[in-house]
């Protein structure tokens, strides 16, 4: 923890800190540090050379932070209905996460409390007035150490099979809140019997709420999207939509002819039901108009002329078009999103 900083520690840092979060009292995002690193990457180390030799005697002035409460419920009353978010100076942000770092390699894996990816833990005592009094003390001493202060009007007790015992006694000098089973941990219901439906329904009724008012997960942009991006090759045809899957030229037949798409009585039929007997032109065959005609003659022909012949016992495959091999990655549809794009490198203009 007291080795001095190098340059590939920081930039790890800088490297894996979100990009847009909300900015500290500087005004600096991590899009800034990322985007202008070779810029400012020497002024950044000396900051934390001067920081390593305590030579930073002007580091009070960014001792400052932007506190906002957000509101954990509707109709917030009191203190801890809010949960506190403090922004922070990007200076005193970089030097807490490069040590933070530090923590991997020095704490062992059986301590699991504050440290990242690992549990969150809940204190358990023995229901006796000392070890109650003994616990106060600790926080008590371990505030006045850190500046750290546990702030009791938010910490709960819960008995666990203390019918027999004098819990009033026990608690006698902690202020902080009694309760019991069943409660919620971590946003989930928790009891020591079996959880039941009446448990669980808070977290139902919270979950409908917010998927009440979300778009589905796939409209037809993200459809047309995934359509643009990927080819069906044409095996047995009994997994390909003959209407929506992009097994024909550069389009699915649903956007080449969208009203005779709408016209049709079966819009499921998989290529294979609908090449079978001429399936596909019996569904649309009741009611032509002039224009349903005219697509009718433009799908007919790009079905006449693909040269699909269905190969019985060979499952129909989907390929990905932007990467070599057909398969999808998370790096090229990320590229995908910039093709056509105008760069500008205005990192190199600063």
């Amino acid at each position: 923890m007291d080795g001095p900083f190098t340059e590939d520690e920081i930039w790890n840092v800088v490297k894996g800190s979100p990009t847009e979060r909300a900015p500290g009292p500087d005004d600096f995002t991590g899009a800034f540090f990322k985007g202008c690193w070779d810029i400012i990457k020497h002024d950044i180390s000396q900051m934390f050379d001067s920081f390593f030799r305590l030579a930073g005697g002007n580091f009070g002035c960014i001792n400052k932070a932007i506190l906002a409460l957000i509101p954990k419920k509707d109709s917030p009353q009191l203190v801890h209905d809010f949960r506190p978010i403090s922004l922070i100076h990007s200076v005193a942000k970089l030097i807490s996460k490069v040590l933070a770092m530090r923590l991997d390699d020095l704490v062992l894996h059986a301590q699991s409390a504050f440290i990242k990816r690992r549990c969150i833990q809940a204190i358990f005592l023995n229901p006796s007035r000392a070890d109650v009094d003994s616990l106060i003390t600790l926080l008590e001493n371990f505030g006045r150490a850190t500046g750290l202060q546990v702030n009791l009007s938010k910490s709960s007790v819960v008995p666990i099979r203390c019918e027999n015992i004098d819990l009033q006694d026990v608690l006698n000098n902690f202020n902080g809140n009694r309760t019991g089973f069943p409660i919620t941990y971590l946003g989930l219901p928790l009891t020591i019997g079996r959880i039941k439906r009446a448990h669980l329904q808070p977290v139902m009724d919270k979950l409908h709420s917010r998927l009440a008012g979300t778009p589905p997960p796939c409209d037809e942009m993200d459809k047309r999207l995934f359509a643009s991006a990927t080819k069906v090759t044409i095996g047995e045809g009994r997994k390909a939509s003959f209407w929506e899957s992009n097994w024909i030229g550069e389009q699915p037949l649903k956007e080449l002819a969208p009203a005779l798409y709408n016209h049709a009585k079966r819009k499921g039929r998989t290529v294979y039901e609908g090449l079978a007997n001429d399936q596909w032109i019996l569904d649309i065959r009741h009611n032509l108009t002039v224009e349903l005609v005219k697509e009718f003659f433009e799908v007919f022909y790009h079905v006449w002329n693909s040269g699909v012949a269905l190969t019985e016992g060979v499952e129909d495959t989907i390929t990905w078009r932007w990467t070599a091999n057909g398969k999808y990655s998370a790096k090229s549809a990320y590229i995908a999103q910039f093709n056509g794009r105008i760069s500008l490198a205005a990192a190199k203009l600063i």
